[in-house]
């Protein structure tokens, strides 16, 4: 009896979602993106000696790239220049084609110092997010 009971919530539950146009036979599906974007943050080196620290990494994805986004401790700090050449993901990915998958950030060190957790980020033009890189990292005092 519980099956029969819990069939017809259901069927009533469906019968009501398509009277009220949220739910129809012709209706055009919302497109998911189901690709999560792929991609690498290079070895970090030193900041300059103006405080100036240079992430570079590359991101591929079936759909369109959004932003590549940087955090520090869980914080947005800045988002990465796109489309910087890489030969070297175009002669290892041809499927994409000659594409321009580099991604280059800049911030200064100045601001953080002490011990902090670096993290690098993908976003599509659809919402998929991965990310690409973590990494701690130690930022001098300047004392």
């Amino acid at each position: 009896m519980t099956f029969i009971r819990e069939l017809a919530i259901l069927l009533s539950i469906l019968v009501g979602l398509s009277t009220t146009g949220c739910l129809s036979r012709n209706a055009t599906p919302t497109r998911l993106s189901l690709t999560l974007p792929f991609g690498a943050v290079d070895p970090i080196g030193e900041p300059t000696s103006d405080g100036t620290l240079t992430l570079t990494g590359w991101v591929l994805s079936d759909d369109s790239i959004q932003a590549v986004s940087f955090f520090i401790d869980g914080r947005y700090v800045t988002s990465a220049r796109l489309f910087q050449p890489r030969p070297d993901v175009n002669r290892a990915y041809p499927a994409y084609g000659v594409m321009n998958a580099g991604w280059k950030i800049e911030f200064d060190t100045r601001l953080f110092k002490g011990e902090h957790e670096l993290l690098v980020q993908a976003r599509t033009a659809h919402g998929a997010v991965r990310d690409l890189g973590a990494a701690r990292r130690r930022f001098p005092d300047g004392t």
